[in-house]
């Protein structure tokens, strides 16, 4: 498949298999595998030189990445909301066909990155109702969406002459090859629990003597 996006000297995927998990990562949109249930895909749009560090580290998508300019030099996002929005399996395939999300340095992203996240940890700790990481427990903890989540690391589609050409009729056959295969099963990180568990108790107002909640660690 020409459409795979390869390292330039290897002339082999970025990654083929998630560094935690060992389930498959796509390289191309048809190597995808269907949205689990109870989960949200995450999409951030990036360039080569950032793959690596999301693929050892996660990704970092906080405010106070945006801050720390020394640290992410290149960063030039309007705003931390911009560094990854989420979609269902329907709006995923629905993008791929125009792409109409526009913000700070994804002018010139070519590279997607796609992340399968519980919708429960997501929604709970990552992003608050107003879809303000700014104020979400998971930007104030220097929230990083895990590794173990990361699917797909693809050349956009129709982005430019060297990105793959589809035709909706191709993105839709693609879809539903997609579908024909059973999802991916992700353990889940469940240690997210614990940091929101103490976020809600430090903004409880209470003394800072006070003994902070136990919580047993979930892996």
């Amino acid at each position: 498949m020409n459409n795979r996006l390869l390292h330039p000297l290897t002339h082999k995927p970025y990654v083929s298999r998630n560094p935690v998990t060992g389930l498959p990562v796509a390289s191309c949109i048809e190597e995808f595998y269907p949205l689990a249930s109870g989960s949200v895909r995450l999409l951030h749009r990036t360039t080569a030189n950032h793959i690596s560090s999301i693929v050892e580290n996660g990704l970092i998508y906080n405010s106070s990445a945006l801050k720390v300019k020394s640290a992410h030099p290149d960063l030039r996002y309007n705003n931390a909301r911009c560094i990854v929005h989420d979609v269902t399996e329907e709006g995923f395939w629905q993008m791929l066909t125009e792409d109409k999300f526009k913000c700070g340095t994804t002018a010139n992203a070519d590279i997607l990155v796609v992340l399968d996240v519980p919708a429960e940890e997501f929604y709970q700790y990552h992003l608050n109702p107003r879809k303000a990481y700014q104020k979400s427990a998971g930007a104030v903890m220097g929230g990083v969406i895990p590794n173990r989540y990361l699917t797909g690391v693809v050349k956009m589609p129709n982005k430019g002459k060297n990105s793959p050409q589809y035709s909706e009729e191709d993105i839709s056959e693609a879809g539903k090859f997609v579908a024909s295969r059973l999802p991916l099963n992700i353990e889940p990180d469940k240690s997210w629990r614990c940091l929101l568990q103490k976020y809600n108790f430090q903004n409880q107002g209470k003394a800072e003597t006070a003994k902070t909640p136990r919580c047993e660690r979930e892996i």
